[in-house]
C-alpha cells in the first residue's frame, strides 16, 4: 500500500464509527492533518515516506474508535463516570434477592439467579435514563461545592442520633435473646408468648448466638462513637461490616427455617425479618457510596520560596 492509501484507510475507519452529519467534516480534517504529519516525519528521516512510516504514525495516533471518541462522544448506556454506583447497586441488589428472595407472586424464590438477572437489567434501565437526563441537563445544573461541604463536615457524629442507636441495638439485642418475656411484660401477660419459644436447633450450633455477638459488637461500636463524637474510618469500616452481617443473618435465619417452635409464629414473623434486612442492605449501600471518595486526595507541601539574596561573594 502507498502512505496515501494507509491514511485513506485509517480515515474510513474512523470516520465509520461516527454520525453520517459528521463523517465528512471530521474525514477532511483528519486526512489534511495525517498527509502534513507523514510530511513533517518524512522531511524529518531525511526520506521518502512509505508504507512502514505511515502505518507507525497512524498506530500512534490511536486506535480508530479512541479517534473517533475524540470528535463525537460516543452515547453510552451506563456512563463511565455512574460505574461505581452500578457495580455497587448490582452487587447490593444481588444480594438483598439471594438472602430475602422476591415475593412468590413476583417469581419462584428458590430460583435466586433469574431474580438477580431481573434487577440487573432493571438496574440497566435505570442507568441508562440517569444518564440521558443527565447528559441533557449538564449545561443546566452549573457545579456547587455543597457535596464537598457535606463530606468534609460528616465525620462529626450526631451524639443524639448515635445514642439512639445504641438504646435501639440494646433493645433489639434483649427482644432477640428473650422474645417471650420481652412481649409478655410489654403486654403485660395478654398475649399467649409460649410460641415465642426458640427451636432447639436454633439455640444450638451457634445460629442464635453468632447474631447476638454481632449485636452487641454493633452497641459497642455505636457506644464508641457516641463517646469519641465523630466518625473514623476505622469505625465506618466496622459500621458497614456489622450492618451487612446483620442484613445477612436476619434474612439467612427465616430461609433456613426452623427458628420458633411454632411455625405460625415463624410465617408471621418472617415478612418484617425480611423487611428490616432490606431495609440494613439499602442502607449499607447508602453508607458505602458514601464514603467512596470521601477522603480527598493529599495535598503536595507547597515549595519553599527561593531566596533572593546571593550566597556567593559579591
Amino acid at each position: 500500500m502507498t502512505p496515501t492509501e494507509v491514511i485513506d484507510a485509517y480515515v474510513s475507519e474512523v470516520t465509520g464509527n461516527l454520525p453520517r452529519w459528521k463523517r465528512d467534516d471530521v474525514g477532511l480534517e483528519l486526512s489534511e492533518l495525517l498527509t502534513e504529519s507523514l510530511y513533517a516525519r518524512a522531511e524529518e528521516a531525511g526520506r521518502p515516506a512509505d508504507e512502514a512510516m505511515a502505518l507507525a504514525m497512524v498506530r500512534q495516533f490511536g486506535r480508530p474508535a479512541q479517534v473517533a471518541a475524540r470528535y463525537h462522544t460516543p452515547i453510552t448506556i451506563i456512563e463511565p463516570t455512574d460505574t461505581r454506583s452500578f457495580v455497587l447497586a448490582c452487587v447490593i441488589g444481588s444480594i438483598c434477592l439471594a438472602v430475602i428472595g422476591l415475593p412468590k407472586a413476583v417469581i419462584d424464590p428458590r430460583n435466586n439467579d433469574i431474580a438477580i438477572m431481573w434487577w440487573t437489567g432493571l438496574m440497566v434501565v435505570v442507568f441508562a435514563i440517569k444518564g440521558f437526563t443527565d447528559r441533557a441537563g449538564a449545561e443546566k445544573r452549573p457545579w456547587s461545592p455543597g457535596r464537598a461541604r457535606f463530606r468534609a463536615s460528616s465525620d462529626r457524629a450526631n451524639r443524639i442520633g448515635s445514642a439512639f442507636t445504641l438504646l435501639v441495638t440494646l433493645a433489639a439485642l434483649v427482644s432477640y435473646c428473650w422474645p417471650g418475656p420481652v412481649i409478655g411484660a410489654l403486654t403485660g401477660g395478654a398475649i399467649d408468648t409460649s410460641g415465642l419459644t426458640y427451636s432447639h436447633s436454633f439455640i444450638h450450633g451457634w445460629r442464635m448466638q453468632w447474631l447476638a455477638m454481632v449485636l452487641a459488637a454493633y452497641a459497642i461500636l455505636y457506644g464508641i462513637v457516641l463517646v469519641d463524637g465523630r466518625w473514623r474510618a476505622t469505625t465506618r469500616f466496622f459500621d458497614i461490616a456489622l450492618m451487612f452481617h446483620i442484613a445477612w443473618q436476619l434474612g439467612w435465619h427465616f430461609s433456613y427455617g426452623d427458628i420458633f417452635v411454632s411455625p405460625a409464629v415463624e410465617t408471621a414473623l418472617k415478612p418484617f425479618a425480611n423487611g428490616f434486612s432490606l431495609a440494613f442492605f439499602v442502607t449499607m449501600g447508602v453508607k458505602i457510596y458514601a464514603a467512596w471518595g470521601r477522603w480527598p486526595p493529599r495535598k503536595r507541601p507547597s515549595p519553599a520560596p527561593k531566596s533572593s539574596a546571593r550566597t556567593g561573594p559579591a
